[in-house]
């Protein structure tokens, strides 16, 4: 039967069964690989859970530069073939969180250091993570709902703290690439966009910006961080796991609501909800 696999405004349905998605969070790289069965079939599906999630740490799985590890052949823990199946096994749905930046209060927020040393997020980095996107991709696929298995969702990034990676073009698209515009409203002399985009210095956490500031430059700054950037980090990130293959539905997060517009993220068709961190 093929399997029908929906979110609503009522939440989540599997083959038009309502799922209350009360999810235990279990990283197996941190255990020993002998427990992974005990820990799924006595504490989480004993205790009437149903969904189980990992975060799914790029740097445990590629220790060696492109040398992809995900059967355990170098390290037991690293062995995301065989949670699969003991999840499986088990009779658990599965939520990725794979990233490429996870956190998981794992040393360097989960990319290797030859991603991490290029600057979280910037456009190297996001060049890089697609090798780790194609990689993991391949196990998603295989492990789909779709194709008879037990993952159901992807977190594509977690806590998206903007950057300035795409700074300079959207203050170029939002002026229409005419700087005399730009300085009118920014009461600024600015010779280029890219002094522009220098003088804000928000990024680098440095509380004075070149030149003052006004509402205009102000407002520019949070449309640029709650929308544009979420919006157009998510949907490439997305993009680069349906292009390898993922088919499930992906989402991703942020850690306060004040930081994002969720309803901006309808911009991005291939990221179907998001979330805040909630701790209780």
């Amino acid at each position: 039967m093929k399997v029908k696999l929906q979110f609503d405004k009522e939440g989540m349905k599997i083959n038009d069964e309502k799922i209350f998605p009360l999810c235990a969070e279990f990283h197996y790289w941190r255990m020993d690989p002998r427990w992974w069965d005990d820990v799924l079939h006595r504490l989480i599906k004993g205790a009437g859970l149903d969904l189980v999630a990992s975060y799914i740490p790029w740097s445990v799985h590629e220790p060696i530069k492109d040398d992809f590890d995900c059967t355990g052949r170098r390290n037991p823990r690293a062995n995301l073939k065989g949670f699969l199946d003991l999840v499986h096994k088990n009779g658990l749905y599965f939520f990725a969180r794979s990233g490429p930046l996870c956190y998981g209060e794992i040393d360097g927020g989960g990319p290797t250091d030859y991603a991490n040393i290029t600057g979280k997020r910037s456009k190297r980095f996001i060049e890089l993570s697609e090798a780790w996107i194609e990689a993991v991709s391949a196990l998603w696929k295989e492990y789909s709902i779709y194709n008879g298995g037990p993952l159901i969702y992807l977190q594509v990034d977690n806590e998206i703290c903007p950057a300035d990676t795409w700074w300079q073009e959207f203050l170029e698209q939002r002026y229409n690439g005419d700087i005399e515009v730009l300085n009118r409203a920014w009461d600024s002399n600015f010779a280029n966009f890219e002094q522009a985009a220098a003088s804000q210095e928000f990024f680098r956490g440095k509380k004075e910006r070149i030149g003052g500031v006004n509402w205009k430059s102000t407002l520019d700054v949070m449309e640029y961080k709650t929308r544009y950037f979420p919006v157009t980090y998510g949907g490439t990130l997305a993009r680069m796991f349906r292009k390898h293959g993922t088919d499930v539905p992906m989402m991703l997060n942020n850690t306060f609501l004040f930081l994002q517009d969720w309803y901006s993220m309808q911009e991005a068709p291939e990221i179907i909800s998001g979330g805040l961190d909630h701790y209780a």
